[in-house]
């Protein structure tokens, strides 16, 4: 949120934003007390992206905020981090222990004992009531008296009063007026070097717009976002289904995350925007997923369970089941609690997508975007597929059909098995993709092609010589299967390994 006359902009921050922030923590907390409890150190550096990671990773209810500053470039040429907030709206019973262990470089009894101190102040004026916590507020001393922490203040009170909820910091005598300006009280006990600092909720309360409208903000980033169905965390759909979470964007369509108000059960509600990309998505999508629920073994578990297009969004919206709900009943209870990370713009909301948890289970992997799928039985010849899982056949433009999906399965397993591309087409020097350096890739580790696969292309010449031969200017580096794969060994390496009936591997596989 910022001004005509202010540069400062505040939005949520993510992992990214870890070294940014600790550089500001850094930088704003030089107090002897604190430096002697935290110094400075690598290891004390490292022990707080540990415990940044871990919430963001985690912890959901911990709201990390960053205020930017649109007129000063970091190294990277973004706007530079100047200031963050980090408002916990988790009660300390269900968030658990606050940081991580202590690193050897500080006193770790002494730092024990200054955060137990902290948390029974908080017990003792809080009580059991709900109430949300800024858990550190940090601002460069460049920027300290330019409003910036008044921002970080002031998203959680709005939040708090929202949502009918108290709100609680533990501040330094210095900083006390800022919290003050907000409704805060100082509870601490005479001769306190901490201000114990509670707010009382509020009963009513008015939503307001976070984020300056001058950083387009997810699917505002789209040409025309105006062409997105203008969603509101809580609308029921249909009279059945309950919008709880955004899940997504993309370029033709949202998706969101709705709770069945009759079965208590979750589903992917997919919402096209109304523009022609997205009517030609329309019609293909929902023709393969009618195709893929009428044929085949129907118990097969492949089947993807459509449930219905919704005739006041027309048939645009697509349901999918989900297989576990424990990630999306978090979300349930927390995001909408969260649901002021929006930007309003003429009306139209947009919400920051949910950011998940690590799950207690892994699922099946699944298919689950048809926008763009083809009917495999006639054969295509448009350009597909990402630049690291592009096809031979797609790359020299040969008509290709499921042999694409093929390729796409195998390089997707090696890339999961050795956590690295199996091909990436880069230009060493520049950076940038380019068919000739992907195809010298895949000829390094498979050989040559096949005569017979070569003469299916017309531009194959533009790589290769009359007799197969590569004769562009990058040269093929030869690479062996045996020394590619780095994971396995003995006999789990050579099943591996093992080709199938395919004549351009056989061709040139050794044992």
């Amino acid at each position: 949120m910022g001004s005509k006359t202010s540069p400062l902009v505040l939005e949520p921050a993510t992992a990214e934003d870890v070294p940014a922030i600790i550089d500001v923590w850094f930088a704003a907390f030089t107090q002897p007390l604190i430096r002697q409890l935290l110094p400075d150190t690598p290891g004390m550096r490292e022990w707080h992206r540990d415990w940044h990671l871990g919430n963001f990773q985690n912890r959901p209810s911990t709201k990390y905020l960053r205020i930017v500053d649109t007129e000063s470039k970091d190294e990277q040429g973004r706007p530079r981090i100047v200031a963050f907030g980090v408002w916990d709206l988790a009660m300390p019973e269900d968030r658990g222990r606050r940081f991580p262990p202590w690193h050897v470089d500080c006193p770790q009894q002494a730092c024990e004992d200054f955060i137990t101190t902290l948390e029974s102040e908080r017990k003792r004026v809080m009580g059991d009531v709900k109430n949300y916590y800024l858990d550190t507020l940090g601002t460069h001393p460049d920027y300290q008296q330019r409003g910036a922490g008044s921002m970080l203040v002031k998203w959680g009170c709005d939040l708090a009063d929202k949502e009918g909820v108290a709100a609680y910091v533990d501040a330094s005598k210095k900083g006390a007026p800022l919290y003050k300006k907000y409704g805060f009280v100082d509870f601490s006990p005479p001769g306190a070097d901490v201000a114990s600092m509670a707010r009382g909720k509020k009963s009513t309360v008015t939503s307001r717009s976070l984020f300056s409208s001058a950083n387009p903000f997810e699917e505002e980033r789209e040409a025309g976002f105006e062409k997105f169905y203008p969603m509101t965390l809580g609308e029921v759909i249909n009279e059945k289904y309950k919008v709880v979470a955004k899940l997504g964007f993309g370029s033709a369509s949202t998706i969101w995350c709705c709770r069945n108000l009759a079965t208590n059960k979750y589903a992917a509600l997919k919402i096209y925007a109304h523009d022609l990309v997205a009517e030609d998505e329309i019609g293909n999508e929902t023709a393969i997923y009618k195709h893929i629920s009428t044929v085949g073994d129907p118990t097969h578990p492949g089947k993807i369970k459509y449930f219905n297009g919704m005739p006041d969004i027309k048939e645009e919206n697509i349901l999918l089941g989900l297989a576990d709900s424990s990630i999306v009943e978090q979300l349930d209870t927390e995001e909408i609690a969260a649901s002021s990370f929006y930007k309003a713009i003429n009306g139209y909301n947009l919400y920051r997508s949910a950011s998940f948890g690590i799950p207690k289970r892994f699922g099946r992997p699944i298919l689950c975007d048809f926008s763009l799928a083809q009917n495999g039985q006639v054969e295509h010849c448009h350009d597909i597929q990402p630049d690291p899982y592009r096809a031979p056949e797609v790359i020299l433009e040969i008509p290709w059909g499921y042999s694409a999906d093929i390729w796409n399965v195998g390089v997707m397993v090696w890339d999961m098995f050795e956590n690295r591309r199996m091909f990436d087409g880069l230009d060493p020097e520049t950076g940038k993709y380019e068919n000739r350096f992907h195809l010298a890739s895949i000829v390094g580790l498979l050989g040559p092609p096949p005569p017979e696969f070569l003469q299916r292309s017309e531009y194959s010449s533009v790589y290769f010589d009359d007799r197969g031969n590569w004769k562009c200017v990058n040269p093929v580096l030869s690479v062996s299967w045996e020394n590619s794969e780095r994971n396995f060994s003995g006999p789990d390496k050579k099943g591996f390994l093992r080709p199938q009936n395919d004549p351009w591997l056989l061709g040139e596989f050794k044992e």
